[in-house]
């Protein structure tokens, strides 16, 4: 059984040279004995793809909607630690992150530089994995992601000879690492021998191994190539993981591995189906080498047209993706992005599409009598449009508060350094000068728009340091759609350390922010703006609001007062944790401060008394 994987996918590796609704904070999936439970409680079953971001980066953008047309759930997506191949940064991380979530899909990662360590003379150790995913960058992008994020700590990271020893104690040292590094996460292993296991060593420790890790949320996964050309060593290997109460998943197959390696695809897919465990088929596209490893590609073209015969087997078979993949309990309610947009009416919460076909506002628009709108941008370079002017038009005989955003990419991360984070949005205030207002009696937020990007509305509260507030991630929409909201929808960022409560008499407005944090662009356009049940009055004065922006510059805070007057100067690191405050006296103008050096993504709050 010499090099059972060396002669395909290393050859292949070489010659490349929203809002969603969870119900509990920082929920997770979570193994329940050989059921795999989301962030709700629901059982969910991976069946989804493979794609190999590390070396085909460029096409991220492309092949993520066309896996989701085959109606995957999953993208196991490969990435790098840097000892091999390029390092995957964490603003990459984030923004493979949030393409899957715009298309309802749960994102399986994993770094491949560890494949077929100690027969593999350039792969690196088990340990290199753990330190990557312990590195500040990929941390920051992965913390508080847990419902939508599943942790396959390394691809293949032994080759075949290796003792069942090291492979036992190495995995035992990563897992207590990453839950000692504060990663709550479901962890996904792979099995030894270049994933295959065929010599049963992960097989016959799967107890072991669970209790390695102290929150008993441990994946595993078999890669089953060559190795399962029969039917009966198909079910052999899944049955007896199922008998020992544990969650497993195909993590890697194809029909083939290569010229006169058949796999019993067809067997896998059956069998995984009907012991209601998960299969992610190897890979999108990408594939060559070894004589015949071309095959294992499932699209003949990054757009998923047309599809391989092993891509139609996958997708088009009675268990394959287009018939069995259910989308994760945590994506209920919201629609992935289509042009046109699909009608839904699945209830409170949800969005259904008005006038699919048309870009042009609904006739009867209203923006609910409030006036208080403007746009917001940061001073290192992002744009909006309109800025200066109220971002309020006639369109199509409606009144629409619309904006087009472009948003720097964030710095990365480097400890110590003088960074600043780029914001750009447009906002609706209750009244002038953003005095907050009560609400209470409000229900919600009912809205009909259309976006582009990664836009997302939050309740802009008094006290609450920016960044943290209750928001919305909304679906992208080409087409004017109607979302109607309760409160119990919203939710502060996942990874704010200490959530608090949505207070309704404290509230400013609303805003729309673009959040691309590798860079990019977005708009939001809005036809109809009400906030049901909300009795107060409100500003109705045509008056352009100027928001006041900040930026850090060696330890001076700067910012531009609109006016004269008390200023409440708030700073929080990215964990919500207050780092510096000041009052004082300013007139109109660029005012600045002295403060201690901030920590990753720093959160300024600057309020006019």
């Amino acid at each position: 059984m010499k090099n059972l994987k060396i002669s395909s996918k290393i050859a292949m590796l070489v010659a490349l040279t929203l809002m969603f609704t969870i119900n509990s904070w920082a929920a997770g999936f979570k193994t329940s004995g050989t059921k795999l439970l989301d962030a709700n409680g629901n059982e969910f079953v991976m069946r989804g793809v493979n794609h190999p971001h590390a070396w085909y980066a460029s096409q991220l953008n492309t092949a993520i909607p066309a896996i989701a047309a085959t109606g995957a759930n999953t993208v196991r997506v490969v990435m790098a630690t840097g000892d091999r191949w390029n390092r995957t940064s964490g603003s990459e991380v984030r923004t493979i992150i949030n393409k899957l979530k715009e298309y309802k899909m749960i994102a399986v990662l994993e770094v491949h530089d560890c494949t077929g360590y100690g027969e593999d003379s350039e792969a690196v150790d088990l340990s290199k994995a753990v330190d990557y995913w312990l590195s500040a960058d990929i941390k920051k992008e992965l913390m508080g992601e847990e419902a939508f994020v599943i942790i396959n700590i390394a691809n293949e990271p032994f080759g075949n000879g290796v003792s069942k020893t090291d492979y036992l104690n190495k995995h035992k040292t990563a897992i207590t690492r990453l839950r000692d590094g504060g990663y709550k996460h479901a962890l996904m292993v792979d099995g030894a021998s270049w994933g295959q296991d065929w010599d049963n060593t992960m097989r016959d420790n799967l107890a072991t191994m669970l209790n390695y890790d102290p929150d008993k949320n441990v994946i595993f996964s078999v890669h089953m190539y060559e190795v399962y050309g029969t039917e009966a060593k198909v079910k052999s290997y899944l049955q007896t993981a199922k008998n020992a109460g544990v969650h497993l998943v195909v993590g890697e197959f194809a029909d083939s591995h290569g010229t006169n390696k058949p796999v019993a695809a067809e067997a896998i897919l059956r069998l995984t189906v009907e012991n209601g465990q998960g299969y992610l088929g190897w890979s999108w596209k990408g594939n060559s080498g070894a004589p015949g490893i071309e095959q294992l590609d499932i699209a003949a073209n990054w757009n998923g047209s047309p599809l391989t015969s092993w891509g139609d087997l996958l997708v088009n078979n009675s268990n394959g993706l287009k018939a069995k993949a259910q989308t994760a309990s945590v994506f209920d309610g919201v629609n992935p992005p289509v042009t046109p947009p699909e009608s839904s009416s699945s209830g409170e919460g949800s969005s259904s599409s008005v006038d699919p076909g048309t870009d042009l506002p609904p006739a009867g628009g209203d923006l609910g009598g409030f006036d208080i709108w403007y746009t917001y941008v940061d001073a290192i370079g992002s744009q909006v449009d309109p800025d200066g002017t109220k971002p309020v038009v006639e369109e199509g005989g409606s009144m629409v508060a619309k904006a087009s955003f472009s948003i720097m990419p964030e710095p990365e991360y480097v400890e110590g350094a003088d960074l600043e984070y780029p914001y750009v949005g447009m906002a609706m205030d209750f009244a002038e000068n953003g005095v907050a207002t009560n609400i209470t009696g409000a229900t919600g937020i009912s809205l009909t728009y259309k976006s582009a990007g990664a836009v997302r509305m939050s309740v802009a509260q008094s006290g609450m340091p920016g960044g943290q507030e209750w928001g919305y991630d909304l679906p992208v929409t080409a087409n004017y759609t109607t979302l109607n909201l309760t409160w119990a929808d919203l939710m502060q960022p996942s990874w704010v350390d200490s959530p608090t409560d949505l207070d309704l008499t404290k509230i400013q407005g609303v805003k729309w922010e673009l959040k691309e944090s590798a860079g990019g662009d977005g708009s939001i356009a809005i036809s109809s703006f009400a906030i049901p049940g909300y009795g107060g009055t409100t500003a109705l004065k045509s008056q352009i609001v100027q928001s006041i922006n900040w930026r850090i510059s060696g330890d001076q805070l700067q910012w531009n007062m609109p006016r004269s007057g008390g200023v409440k100067v708030e700073v929080f690191n990215y964990l919500g944790q207050k780092m510096f405050s000041h009052r004082g006296d300013y007139g109109a103008g660029m005012q600045s401060i002295t403060m201690p050096a901030t920590a990753i993504r720093p959160i300024v709050k600057i309020s006019l008394d």
